[in-house]
């Protein structure tokens, strides 16, 4: 029988240890990673063409409604279509261009969700009142842009990364004799937004 003495038992123990400290990852490094994805909705749009509408002689009487209504496609025209009565409306200088934006989306066939928002009439006294504004695509056919909050309506881009054409129209509601103002012209705006 071999007698183990507190000396060697020491030894063994110190021993012991210092393989397990030598085996332990004083030295080791952790690191983080980090995930990313950037998204973006791409949209891109800009106003092409303002709607421009000519000019006109207007001499109203009380017994008619006039309306001023210019087309969504084909040629540019604004035609006078209300009840004309006795009063004066007379085209003398043709309008040179609807109202057109242009937008885009990276992907092809998307349906775009179009917004007609914070329509500002002309001033009051014009006797002038934007009544009802139209628009048109490709793939959308001619119909009327709801100014009723959230209210959206269909823009189909059919070609990723091309400008899909949105052309507007719309009609001008005369009320009285308008006062004469050939710079800039009456004015009236709406807003137009896009999204998924």
């Amino acid at each position: 029988m071999k007698l183990i003495t507190k000396k060697n038992l020491a030894t063994v123990s110190a021993v012991a240890l210092s393989v397990a400290s030598g085996a332990s990852d004083a030295l080791a490094q952790s690191e983080n990673l980090t995930a990313t994805l950037k998204t973006n909705s791409a949209i891109t749009s800009n106003v092409a063409n303002n709607l421009d509408f000519g000019t006109w002689f207007i001499s109203f009487a009380s017994n008619s409604t006039p309306i001023l209504t210019m087309n969504t496609n084909g040629a540019v025209t604004v035609t006078q279509t209300g009840v004309l009565g006795n009063s004066q409306v007379v085209q003398i200088v043709a309008p040179t261009n609807r109202g057109q934006i242009n937008v885009q989306s990276p992907a092809n066939n998307v349906t775009l969700k179009m917004t007609c928002s914070n329509k500002v009439d002309f001033t009051n006294g014009t006797n002038l009142s934007l009544s009802k504004v139209n628009y048109q695509t490709v793939s959308n056919p001619n119909a009327e842009c709801s100014f009723v909050a959230n209210t959206t309506q269909p823009v189909k881009v059919i070609t990723g990364g091309v400008d899909e054409l949105v052309s507007f129209g719309g009609n001008i509601s005369i009320t009285g004799t308008p006062p004469d103002d050939m710079a800039p012209g009456h004015q009236a705006s709406f807003q137009v937004d896009f999204a998924y």
